[in-house]
């Protein structure tokens, strides 16, 4: 199948899709139900912190605040490693009903074993993208200087610069002068983004695909897995840029999904103001978003991920036909004899 072929792929994951019928069904209530309920059991823990924490003022319960803030703070990040380590095994699943090899929700506590092997994956990624954040930041800093609005800086810190000079220590910053530092370096922000982005999203569609090589073969290691990727989009990133867009559709939902979730920040700002307090209604958009999410990948999540499995294995035959490959099986529990 040629990679370029969007119609193709998207008819291989529909026919997938169908093939897995109930169990292809049933895995995605096991692996969503599941973090859903997560996601919604930690915002009510959280919201009964937040309770907790508001009553237990003065010094004698200061031992009791620090303990429920820890288990607050703890939360998220507890919910983001069971996220990941199910969404590894759900990969899996992926694969293998891509392949017409079915799917076991029984399968999905098996990321558990690999979480290490994620975690060196996720810190892998971080770095790069982090270096192409300094360089970013280094690069953008040069252009500033170069541009008129370096002149405006320059003049909103002079005051200041002079007034180090004289008292020999760094003064009190009044509000206008706050302000107009403020204002002068928001070009430098613009300039910073800009160039973060032309560095940051060649590199990130390199990297689309590490974590379905490290489903498939978990074995090769993070590394290896952002290897393997980075050649298989080698002058193919606009390729799958133009996939993601046939699936427009699915990425506009999930910025309907992201503003739902802001919404107690929005709101205030285009000047409606709800009738309960702001933590109320963080908390209340918060739930409403996990339930619109569940809603949404009901319908879509299946379907998208078979796809773009559909499009890692198309990226894995050799553009000569000739010498196509058979597919690895990514499931521990499958044995091809």
């Amino acid at each position: 199948m040629d990679f370029r072929n969007r119609r193709a792929i998207h008819q291989a994951a529909a026919d997938a899709v169908n093939r897995a019928g109930k169990e292809g069904k049933k895995l995605f209530l096991c692996y969503s139900g599941t973090i859903t309920a997560l996601s919604l059991l930690s915002l009510a823990v959280s919201y009964v912190l937040d309770l907790r924490i508001a009553e237990t003022g003065g010094l004698s319960n200061m031992g009791l605040r620090s303990v429920l803030s820890t288990v607050q703070y703890i939360l998220p990040i507890a919910q983001v490693i069971i996220s990941t380590c199910l969404g590894f095994s759900y990969q899996q699943n992926v694969l293998s009903m891509a392949r017409g090899q079915g799917a076991d929700c029984r399968t999905l506590p098996y990321g558990f074993r690999h979480f290490f092997l994620l975690l060196r994956l996720a810190l892998l990624e971080g770095l790069i993208y982090f270096a192409v954040g300094f360089v970013s930041m280094q690069l953008s800093s040069i252009i500033f200087t170069f541009t008129p609005f370096a002149q405006a800086y320059y003049e909103a810190v002079e005051p200041l610069v002079d007034s180090m000079s004289v008292l020999g220590t760094v003064p009190a910053l009044d509000e206008a002068t706050t302000n107009a530092i403020l204002a002068a370096c928001m070009p430098a922000v613009w300039i910073f983004l800009g160039v973060y982005l032309i560095l940051f999203i060649p590199l990130y569609f390199r990297y689309r695909m590490s974590m379905y090589c490290l489903a498939d073969e978990p074995r090769m290691g993070a590394f290896l897995a952002l290897h393997k990727s980075r050649l298989m989009l080698r002058k193919r990133c606009f390729d799958l840029l133009k996939l993601d867009l046939t699936m427009w559709w699915f990425y506009a939902l999930q910025v309907l999904i992201s503003l739902v979730l802001y919404s107690d920040m929005l709101l205030p700002i285009l000047g409606i103001q709800l009738p309960w307090s702001q933590n109320a209604s963080m908390y209340l958009f918060n739930g409403f978003s996990v339930l619109l999410q569940f809603s949404v990948y009901y319908f879509t999540l299946n379907r998208v991920n078979v796809t773009y499995a559909v499009a890692y294995d198309t990226l894995q035959q050799p553009r000569d036909p000739q010498k196509a490959a058979e597919p690895n099986n990514p499931l521990p529990f499958q044995t091809e004899f």
